[in-house]
């Protein structure tokens, strides 16, 4: 009985030592049959095949280089408004005048009484020569004198924003007053802009910082005209929007369009460096 007890118990261990031998074996064999066969997937280092990497279009828009709302500078009313919505206007033009009749006879007023005291200054400098007057007199008569001189400026300044002068050539985008209105300083009067080049804002991709560059040139189709124009970038966003994960960037359209006007709208089209 013992001998029997102990055969059992050595056929138990040699049934497992053959398992753990064999065990291995069969897992490997399992791996390498199921690659062969193509039922188990091995990982491969993932490539971009940039041959075919094609950018979606962006939408783009048309803004003007600059964009106002001159307003009043005094309170008065409204006598002229030179331009109509639309009109063209070159640096310097009268595009708003006031009525300014009062500040025209206040600077009149300024303006002699500026010269009497100056005159008056004057003999004093000559009676002091002559030791006839004491030097206080005639420093505060120099007083006077920058006093008057100031309180011409001030009218004068007054007077001078009775017109309002083009900035800088340009387009009346729309008319905020009209004529012989009456308006209070500050009360916006008419809205202007520069469309002597028209710059393109457009917000793409922030991965595409890995080759956008200063100058890259790219294509807008725009919706409004139907054409394509050529742009050059110009600018490049200060910060990446962590939402969208997009950055803003401007250009400007080469050539000279005036077709294009400010607000038009349409799809800008890019290519990698280095792709056909």
């Amino acid at each position: 009985m013992l001998y029997t007890q102990a055969r059992a118990e050595r056929t138990i261990k040699t049934r497992q030592h053959i398992q753990n031998i064999l065990h291995p074996l069969v897992i490997l064999t399992l791996l390498i049959g199921g690659v062969m066969y193509g039922t188990i997937a091995v990982p491969q280092e993932t490539t971009i095949d940039n041959s075919n990497y094609q950018l979606k279009p962006i939408r783009a828009l048309l803004t003007p280089l600059v964009e106002s709302t001159l307003s009043s500078q005094i309170a008065g009313r409204i006598e002229k408004i030179n331009v109509r919505n639309g009109e063209r206007f070159n640096l310097g033009d009268h595009l708003v005048e006031f009525d300014c009749t009062i500040q025209k006879a206040q600077l009149q007023k300024a303006r002699s009484e500026l010269l009497a005291i100056r005159k008056r200054h004057e003999a004093n400098l000559k009676l002091q020569e002559f030791k006839s007057i004491g030097d206080l007199e005639v420093a505060i008569s120099a007083a006077e004198v920058e006093k008057a001189r100031a309180e011409y400026a001030l009218v004068k300044a007054q007077v001078d924003m009775c017109i309002i002068d083009a900035p800088f050539n340009g387009r009346v985008i729309k008319r905020l007053a009209q004529p012989y209105e009456s308006v209070n300083q500050g009360e916006p009067l008419i809205e202007i802009l520069d469309d002597s080049e028209l710059k393109v804002e457009l917000y793409v991709p922030s991965r595409w910082l890995a080759w956008l560059k200063q100058d890259t040139e790219f294509t807008v189709r725009i919706d409004e005209t139907g054409k394509t124009y050529p742009a050059r970038m110009t600018a490049l966003g200060a910060r990446v929007d962590a939402v969208s994960q997009s950055i803003e960037i401007t250009a400007v359209i080469s050539g000279n369009h005036p077709e294009l006007l400010a607000g038009m709208s349409g799809e800008a089209r890019f290519q990698v460096p280095g792709q056909p």
